[in-house]
């Protein structure tokens, strides 16, 4: 991964509750496809219109919040399946509440942590990345610089909460970068944004199949927290 500008929250956000959520869904839906063709387009925006009508996210605040976290440590659970169980709280609460102090959907955070690496918090890839967002060091060093987090190197993304956080920064940069497209900022956080900034420059972008995993799974997230249909038998 490439790095990019440290700019303005994308449009990922933690979603608001009632008509703002209803609508900033919307968005999300024209964002992830209007960058592709008019088809990709359309089946972005009637695949998540049936959620948006039906309006079933629960509202107060603490169900939300609980719910969500029910999903993330479902999830951690699915992936980690030999883990202790105080860990992989240790792992959710991680994602959780990273992303919620960064304002961003911690559902979102999840998917793309468990494509990542399947929350495994000290994996390297044969490319270097490291740990539970998969971030090479020297990208990793320049996004704590830009957002004042503490960098003491490399070994700092053995530490998940870190790990987290500036994979999150790292990825509010690629929104801002590609004006707050989700689609293309996941397709540039998978193969760097130069790549995906040349092909949209030419007409050739059309997503990926990396980007299309995080966002159906973060559907699927969306969908156990707001019907609290949660696996608690792993």
């Amino acid at each position: 991964m490439r790095d990019g500008r440290y700019g303005r929250q994308g449009r990922l956000a933690a979603p608001a509750s009632g008509v703002r959520a209803r609508g900033g869904l919307l968005v999300l839906a024209l964002a992830i496809g209007c960058f592709g063709s008019a088809a990709h387009c359309l089946h972005s925006v009637l695949r998540f219109l049936p959620r948006t009508a039906a309006a079933a996210r629960p509202t107060d605040a603490s169900v939300v919040a609980e719910r969500e976290r029910e999903a993330i440590l479902s999830l951690v659970r699915e992936h980690r399946r030999q883990a202790g169980d105080a860990w992989r709280q240790t792992l959710a609460e991680a994602v959780y509440l990273e992303a919620r102090e960064a304002d961003m959907d911690p559902l979102l955070v999840a998917a793309m942590v468990a494509t990542e690496s399947s929350f495994k918090s000290r994996i390297v890839s044969k490319a270097g990345a490291v740990g539970l967002m998969q971030l090479r060091p020297f990208v990793a060093r320049d996004v704590a610089l830009r957002g004042a987090v503490e960098w003491t190197g490399p070994e700092t993304l053995n530490q998940p909460e870190v790990n987290v956080r500036l994979g999150i920064l790292y990825f509010r940069e690629l929104l801002e970068r590609f004006d707050g497209d989700p689609h293309a900022a996941l397709t540039a956080y998978n193969y760097g944004p130069t790549r995906v900034h040349e092909q949209i420059r030419d007409g050739r972008f059309e997503g990926s199949d990396y980007a299309r995993r995080i966002l159906d799974l973060y559907e699927e997230l969306r969908g156990r927290r707001d019907t609290s249909q949660v696996p608690r038998s792993i």
